[in-house]
């Protein structure tokens, strides 16, 4: 729904009245962005994590808090309450990819007649006249180095630190009651561009007031505007792995940020931050913006951390992500330099060992695991056969795995598993995935035994044991139903056993056991894909022994044409996007 700013703003404010509300906004602009699925997430949320290994893994802390985000919509659609619940997601502006992703994420869990989506996006209004005055000026200037809302409680501050006429705040501002809190964001998309030209118009010296001011008062202040801050110490506070995710979609802005923090430490001399500090953070910051990583600049990265003296735990996880980057590029020599790589992880903590039980094991297990990733493409299989077992080796000490490994023992032996496979060690492969299988189980895990299942169902199949394999993949099934919230890998994996199952049934001439494979799949697939059912009741339908099915895939199709035509719809918003830009 499209509509004058302030028409949405009335709408908006009835619709946060009501308990069965869910309500999202996004307002930014640029690097100024704070992506929709933060608007609810509490700040200082996220794992106790160091700031270097909060900014290499800020692309995976972004999936996990979008996921987390998600899976609390799918909770609140599925708690108890006879009144229907409709998700409210406001845009002053076109929404950003990542909220794109989101926004489809959350339509795509409204399986039920129980949850609605709206999607309200203000329209430009009519032209600016004249130039804003000074304070007005600020206010807009505030909000976009916010993101484009503050809380009631930080603009407050913002507006008695600066003294802002309310008349002025009125002019420019609008609210919003949410179950949050209040919350004070642009009064429309007009004064949402005019806080972008404001910025670009404006002294350094006045935006970097104003960043230190938005700075210093927001508990989750944008990692962009924290780069704007001469306060060394300042912008270090700003760090942290959910400040980090919420500027994943924008790696050149980590960038900057990395950048200044060193460039400002060093002219005071490091005498505020310490100067390995400093240089690990633009390091990392430099390694997360780069779209491709040779082995000259690995080597050098490792130099760099070597001389100027930093921790070796810091040093192995730059040695391990720089081999993970490397392991999973497209030329030969990156794969035998991913290796090395690997090798300085297991130097690092062989140096310098943890007395912690567990730490040093479960990161020499994971670094055997990616050389294991390297050999096997550089077409090396009993090197990567020799690397899984290193890493089953280094989880086998003892206590190792009651410090909660098991699930990477899983994955370990699944991988290993899957070698076997593919040098027609067929025997060993099918122990190596029954053990995944076995110990996911007794763990309870459903991350390990989608993992072991997936590949279990496809070899035993292959070995023609197919009365296990549909076993397995009804074990697979049942944990997968009785799970909370269970991921997109997850549902591929258990879509993916069932696929395996039909197809071979179907090639068997079992139709009947081919339908009813299918059908497992469907219901248990995301809504969204019309075409792979098309495809199945196409197949399904020469023969008469599919009808007593064919009707569950007629409804299915239904549904995922219908969440097709709004997953387009969505994207036509981005389209919109890019047409204003």
């Amino acid at each position: 729904m499209t509509g004058p700013s302030s028409e949405l703003r009335s709408l908006v404010s009835g619709l946060n009245r009501r308990a069965d509300i869910r309500y999202y906004l996004t307002a930014g602009t640029g690097e100024f962005w704070r992506p929709s699925w933060a608007f609810t997430t509490p700040k200082g949320d996220g794992p106790d994590r160091s700031a270097v290994a909060s900014i290499l893994d800020c692309a995976g802390e972004r999936a996990a808090f979008a996921d987390q985000e998600v899976q609390a919509i799918e909770s609140w659609i599925a708690a108890p309450g006879s009144a229907q619940k409709r998700l409210v997601l406001e845009t002053i502006g076109a929404p950003s990819q990542d909220d794109l992703a989101f926004w489809q994420a959350c339509r795509l869990r409204l399986r039920s007649t129980r949850a609605t989506m709206l999607v309200l996006r203000h329209d430009p209004g009519p032209a600016q006249g004249g130039q804003a005055q000074p304070q007005a000026k600020e206010i807009l200037l505030g909000l976009l180095l916010s993101g484009g809302y503050a809380w009631a409680r930080e603009f407050d501050r913002w507006a008695a630190l600066r003294r802002w006429d309310a008349s002025v705040i009125e002019a420019c501002t609008s609210t919003r009651d949410t179950t949050s809190g209040r919350l004070c964001t642009y009064a429309g998309l007009r004064e949402k561009a005019q806080a972008w030209h404001v910025f670009e118009a404006s002294a350094p010296a006045t935006v970097e007031e104003l960043a230190r001011m938005v700075v210093a008062t927001q508990a989750d202040p944008l990692l962009a505007s924290a780069a704007l801050v001469s306060d060394v110490c300042l912008a270090l506070a700003a760090l942290s792995p959910l400040a980090c995710a919420e500027a994943a979609a924008h790696p050149r802005g980590i960038a900057r940020y990395g950048r200044q923090l060193f460039h400002r430490g060093r002219h005071d001399r490091w005498k505020r931050i310490e100067k390995a500090t400093a240089a690990t953070c633009f390091l990392a910051a430099v390694l997360v913006n780069r779209k491709r990583i040779t082995p000259a600049t690995a080597t050098a990265i490792l130099n760099l951390t070597e001389h100027l003296g930093v921790d070796a735990d810091v040093r192995s996880l730059f040695a391990y992500t720089l081999g993970q980057r490397l392991a999973k590029d497209d030329h030969e020599d990156d794969w035998t330099a991913s290796i090395r790589c690997f090798d300085y992880v297991h130097a690092c903590h062989r140096a310098h060992p943890h007395d912690y039980v567990g730490l040093d094991a479960t990161r020499h297990a994971a670094a055997y695991n990616g050389a294991a990733l390297a050999h096997l493409r550089l077409g090396d299989h009993a090197g990567s056969i020799e690397a899984e077992l290193a890493a089953l080796d280094a989880l086998a000490e003892p206590g190792v795995l009651e410090t909660g490994l098991y699930e990477q023992q899983v994955l370990v032996l699944a991988n290993l598993g899957r070698v076997y496979g593919q040098t027609g060690q067929t025997q060993q492969a099918l122990d190596c995935y029954r053990l995944s299988w076995r110990i996911a189980a007794e763990d309870d895990s459903l991350g390990g035994l989608a993992h072991a299942g997936a590949g279990l169902v496809r070899l035993l199949v292959e070995a023609g044991e197919f009365g296990e394999a549909e076993r397995v993949t009804a074990d697979l099934l049942r944990s997968y139903d009785s799970a909370e919230g269970p991921g997109r890998h997850i549902e591929r994996a258990v879509v993916g056993s069932c696929w395996v199952l039909a197809d071979r049934s179907l090639s068997a001439g079992d139709v009947r056991s081919a339908a009813e494979w299918y059908a497992e799949a469907v219901h248990r697939m995301t809504p969204g894909r019309p075409k792979v059912i098309e495809s199945i009741i196409q197949n399904l339908g020469r023969h008469a022994e599919a009808g007593p099915v064919m009707e569950v895939l007629e409804t299915a199709l239904a549904e995922h044409r219908a969440t097709a035509a709004d997953l387009e719809s969505l994207r036509g918003l981005l389209e919109e996007r890019e047409a204003d830009d």
